[in-house]
């Protein structure tokens, strides 16, 4: 604290005043507004900003312009530099779209060039290449990943590593408590193979050979259009440890989840082997149906249903009316 004191005098900010500042301002960084910024206020801010090494832990990519593309390829290292040998890195890199809808439209809004797959193919190995270091070395100090990458599908590229965005998501993570995709790719390696930290598992919108190790995760969140075994559901879930889980229709419920004690579930039919499946501790069960056969199923499950504390239910509501209709 001594040396943070040195920035305290002549009517400057206390150290812990600015770290404040800074850490305000961080959500609120833009490629054209970056951490960087903060150094060209003023000397203190400068001294300040640098000896906050855990800001520069933090790295909010988005794949858009060439301009930008080339300040993150000059920032990351240094960046990495800054932050010193221990922070946790916390990385966030998302993909404007179409699909994306309100990120387009700001894109577009703002003059932004919307990434095409040969842009995202040839710029987002380079920069998981610089995060996660020489022979993976750097990835122990991931700890939080989301990777957006909505609309583009990533191949694997055998004579070329470099341009292979996989080999940076293969190395052991150990640190990685945080993990969202949105991730399209044909590779047969598994990705994400070494999890023992993680504690939240957000899946959107992928294609996947397999999934990422979960077997400690206790929070799971699965939606969206999903691909993740070649030959199609059941898939299974091998997450032991999960309390909570939220999946859609065509994942296999069973014994594997004894601390599971709330389940969402979105789709037409209650999963396979949910009838047999023994959750002694589940509590809470939210559906969000698009068909009525759900309920009708959920009705014959009076086991299940006498360990319920709470059951949610919710639908579009002219499923109810199209009901009534025909009734």
């Amino acid at each position: 604290m001594a040396s943070n004191q040195a920035l305290v005098g002549n009517g400057r900010l206390p150290f812990d005043v600015l770290i404040r500042v800074f850490e305000l301002y961080l959500p609120e960084e833009t490629p054209d507004y970056p951490l960087e910024s903060l150094l060209l206020v003023c000397k203190a801010w400068e001294q300040a900003a640098v000896a906050y090494r855990s800001l520069w832990a933090t790295f909010k990519i988005t794949m858009g312009e060439e301009k930008h593309k080339k300040l993150w390829l000059r920032r990351l290292p240094l960046r990495i530099e800054r932050s010193g040998p221990q922070a946790l890195f916390h990385i966030a890199i998302r993909h404007l779209d179409e699909e994306t809808g309100k990120q387009a439209n700001e894109a577009h809004g703002h003059g932004q060039k919307i990434p095409t797959q040969q842009d995202v193919e040839a710029n987002l190995p380079r920069i998981l290449d610089i995060l996660a270091g020489v022979n993976g070395h750097l990835c122990a100090r991931w700890g939080s990943l989301r990777l957006t990458i909505h609309g583009c599908f990533l191949r694997f590229c055998a004579t070329n590593p470099h341009r292979n965005v996989f080999s940076s998501l293969t190395y052991p993570m150990p640190a990685l408590t945080s993990l969202h995709l949105a991730l399209h790719s044909d590779t047969d390696v598994r990705l994400f193979p070494q999890l023992p930290a993680v504690e939240s598992i957000i899946l959107e919108h992928s294609k996947l050979r397999d999934f990422p190790d979960m077997s400690h995760a206790q929070n799971i969140w699965i939606g969206g259009k999903l691909h993740c075994m070649p030959n199609g559901p059941p898939w299974f879930l091998a997450a032991p440890e999960v309390r909570r889980l939220r999946i859609q229709q065509g994942f296999w419920i069973d014994d594997a989840h004894p601390k599971l004690h709330t389940l969402l579930l979105y789709g037409r039919y209650l999963p396979p082997g949910f009838e047999e499946a023994y959750i002694p501790r589940l509590r809470v069960l939210d559906l969000e149906f698009t068909g009525l056969e759900i309920l009708e199923e959920l009705l014959y499950h009076q086991q299940v249903l006498s360990l319920l504390d709470v059951v949610l239910l919710s639908c579009d509501p002219s499923l109810l009316t199209d009901s009534r209709e025909r009734a």
